[in-house]
């Protein structure tokens, strides 16, 4: 099933869907003929994943849709728009629930933390698990974001203890550096007190 929203007027990239009309598609959703039967094993579903790129459509930005089943991926639809907005998503929840029955806010969902979808997920009371990747790409970017970012990633308890020996003088300035500033913002505080009593 495929669930096309169009506009009259000729908006320059978009795709015209009639040759002898000005009918544009400004978004859509694609509902795959299986999604039904495998949204309705909710038993097996460990929840769904919910990912936007601007890869798959030229022009536009999608909404990748899938089911996580025995962390196994199975894309079961996709949203498409011309820009990355809270109606984006939110046509996710509609079409899937007009097509199928089946109501997406019941599963737990995985994504990045966008702005636009995390409005969606909240405007429907979804359970949302941070994607790892998406986590640790945006920890990489802070300070000390690559020590973080290794502890988080550590695949035993033997990792997790050579990295934490590795990196202990590093926390152990930080944590020095936060009671410093701390106690100057005590003193700041008692400072503060003073003159206004």
């Amino acid at each position: 099933y495929l669930k096309i929203l169009t506009v009259k007027q000729p908006i320059p990239k978009l795709f015209k869907l009639y040759d002898d009309q000005d009918c544009y598609v400004l978004r859509g959703c694609y509902v795959s003929p299986f999604g039904q039967s495998i949204l309705n094993q909710t038993a097996l579903i460990d929840g769904l994943m919910i990912d936007g790129t601007f890869k798959v459509l030229k022009n536009y930005v999608t909404c990748i849709v899938m089911c996580i089943v025995r962390n196994t991926g199975i894309p079961v639809g996709f949203s498409f728009s011309t820009i990355e907005d809270v109606e984006l998503y939110d046509l996710v929840f509609e079409t899937f629930l007009e097509i199928t029955g089946v109501d997406l806010t019941q599963f737990v969902i995985e994504s990045d933390e966008g702005k636009c979808l995390m409005k969606s997920l909240t405007a429907h009371n979804c359970k949302h698990l941070s994607c790892l990747r998406h986590l640790l790409a945006n920890v990489q970017k802070k300070k000390y974001g690559y020590e973080v970012s290794k502890l988080v990633c550590c695949r035993c308890s033997k990792d997790f203890e050579t990295l934490s020996g590795q990196f202990n003088s590093i926390f152990n300035q930080i944590i020095s550096s936060f009671w410093s500033n701390h106690n100057i913002l005590d003193q700041l505080n008692s400072v503060f007190n003073q003159i206004i009593s």
